[in-house]
Protein backbone atom coordinates (compact mmCIF):
# COMPACT_ATOMS: atom_id res chain seq x y z
CA UNK A 1 0.00 0.00 0.00
CA UNK A 2 1.09 3.67 -0.56
CA UNK A 3 1.91 6.07 2.51
CA UNK A 4 -1.92 6.68 3.57
CA UNK A 5 -3.61 4.45 1.85
CA UNK A 6 -5.95 2.38 2.99
CA UNK A 7 -8.57 0.10 2.69
CA UNK A 8 -11.32 2.58 3.17
CA UNK A 9 -9.78 4.57 0.70
CA UNK A 10 -9.92 2.05 -1.94
CA UNK A 11 -13.65 0.85 -0.68
CA UNK A 12 -14.82 4.65 -0.88
CA UNK A 13 -13.09 5.20 -4.91
CA UNK A 14 -14.90 1.72 -5.69
CA UNK A 15 -18.22 2.26 -4.20
CA UNK A 16 -18.29 -0.61 -1.78
CA UNK A 17 -18.52 -1.38 1.63
CA UNK A 18 -14.96 -1.73 3.95
CA UNK A 19 -16.68 -4.96 5.34
CA UNK A 20 -17.36 -6.35 2.12
CA UNK A 21 -13.53 -5.47 0.88
CA UNK A 22 -11.93 -6.96 3.63
CA UNK A 23 -14.10 -10.08 3.54
CA UNK A 24 -13.29 -10.76 -0.18
CA UNK A 25 -9.29 -10.52 0.07
CA UNK A 26 -9.70 -12.30 3.43
CA UNK A 27 -8.29 -9.29 5.35
CA UNK A 28 -9.62 -8.41 9.05
CA UNK A 29 -10.84 -5.12 10.27
CA UNK A 30 -7.87 -2.83 10.66
CA UNK A 31 -5.57 -4.95 8.50
CA UNK A 32 -4.37 -3.22 5.54
CA UNK A 33 -2.79 -4.93 2.10
CA UNK A 34 0.90 -4.04 1.46
CA UNK A 35 1.95 -1.97 -1.04
CA UNK A 36 1.90 -3.70 -4.65
CA UNK A 37 -1.15 -6.19 -3.23
CA UNK A 38 -4.25 -6.81 -5.60
CA UNK A 39 -7.41 -6.60 -4.36
CA UNK A 40 -10.04 -8.12 -5.47
CA UNK A 41 -13.15 -6.04 -5.64
CA UNK A 42 -16.29 -8.29 -6.76
CA UNK A 43 -17.35 -11.51 -5.61
CA UNK A 44 -16.96 -13.52 -2.88
CA UNK A 45 -14.93 -14.39 -0.09
CA UNK A 46 -12.04 -16.45 -1.37
CA UNK A 47 -9.92 -19.27 -0.11
CA UNK A 48 -6.47 -17.91 -1.16
CA UNK A 49 -4.99 -14.78 -2.74
CA UNK A 50 -7.03 -13.72 -5.72
CA UNK A 51 -5.92 -14.74 -9.01
CA UNK A 52 -7.46 -11.96 -11.16
CA UNK A 53 -6.06 -8.72 -11.09
CA UNK A 54 -8.62 -5.89 -10.26
CA UNK A 55 -6.99 -3.21 -8.28
CA UNK A 56 -2.96 -2.58 -8.08
CA UNK A 57 -2.65 -0.58 -4.93
CA UNK A 58 -0.11 2.48 -5.90
CA UNK A 59 1.63 4.56 -3.44
CA UNK A 60 -0.13 8.25 -3.00
CA UNK A 61 1.95 11.03 -4.51
CA UNK A 62 2.44 13.06 -1.10
CA UNK A 63 3.63 11.56 1.51
CA UNK A 64 3.06 14.53 3.85
CA UNK A 65 -1.02 14.19 3.76
CA UNK A 66 -2.74 14.94 7.06
CA UNK A 67 -5.98 12.81 8.16
CA UNK A 68 -8.60 12.73 10.58
CA UNK A 69 -10.56 10.43 11.74
CA UNK A 70 -14.09 10.56 12.08
CA UNK A 71 -16.35 11.06 15.29
CA UNK A 72 -19.46 10.80 16.80
CA UNK A 73 -20.26 14.19 16.00
CA UNK A 74 -18.54 15.79 13.17
CA UNK A 75 -19.35 17.53 10.33
CA UNK A 76 -17.12 18.14 7.42
CA UNK A 77 -17.81 21.92 8.21
CA UNK A 78 -16.40 21.74 11.67
CA UNK A 79 -13.60 19.10 10.29
CA UNK A 80 -12.83 22.04 7.71
CA UNK A 81 -12.62 24.76 10.43
CA UNK A 82 -10.66 23.01 12.50
CA UNK A 83 -7.87 22.09 10.13
CA UNK A 84 -8.01 25.67 8.66
CA UNK A 85 -9.69 24.24 5.21
CA UNK A 86 -12.87 24.49 3.19
CA UNK A 87 -15.68 21.60 2.86
CA UNK A 88 -15.37 21.68 -0.82
CA UNK A 89 -11.54 21.27 -0.48
CA UNK A 90 -12.42 18.05 1.95
CA UNK A 91 -14.64 16.24 -0.42
CA UNK A 92 -12.27 16.96 -3.10
CA UNK A 93 -9.26 15.30 -1.42
CA UNK A 94 -11.89 12.19 -0.24
CA UNK A 95 -13.64 12.17 -3.29
CA UNK A 96 -16.95 12.60 -1.81
CA UNK A 97 -20.09 13.23 -3.61
CA UNK A 98 -22.11 14.79 -0.78
CA UNK A 99 -21.88 16.32 2.92
CA UNK A 100 -22.14 12.70 4.63
CA UNK A 101 -19.47 11.44 6.81
CA UNK A 102 -19.72 8.71 9.56
CA UNK A 103 -17.57 7.70 12.35
CA UNK A 104 -14.92 6.05 12.13
CA UNK A 105 -14.23 7.53 8.54
CA UNK A 106 -10.21 8.42 7.86
CA UNK A 107 -10.55 11.67 5.68
CA UNK A 108 -7.96 13.78 4.30
CA UNK A 109 -7.73 16.72 5.90
CA UNK A 110 -4.05 18.55 4.80
CA UNK A 111 -0.94 18.22 3.19
CA UNK A 112 2.20 19.43 4.59
CA UNK A 113 3.76 19.84 8.01
CA UNK A 114 1.79 23.36 7.92
CA UNK A 115 -1.37 21.34 9.13
CA UNK A 116 -2.20 21.05 12.59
Amino acid sequence: MGEGETVYDVAQQYGLRVKKLLNRNRLESGQQPEEGQVLKLSGKKVDEPPATTTVVIKPQVSSNAVFHLVEKSDTLWNIAQRYHTTVEQLKTWNNLDDHIIRRGMRLKVGEGPGVN
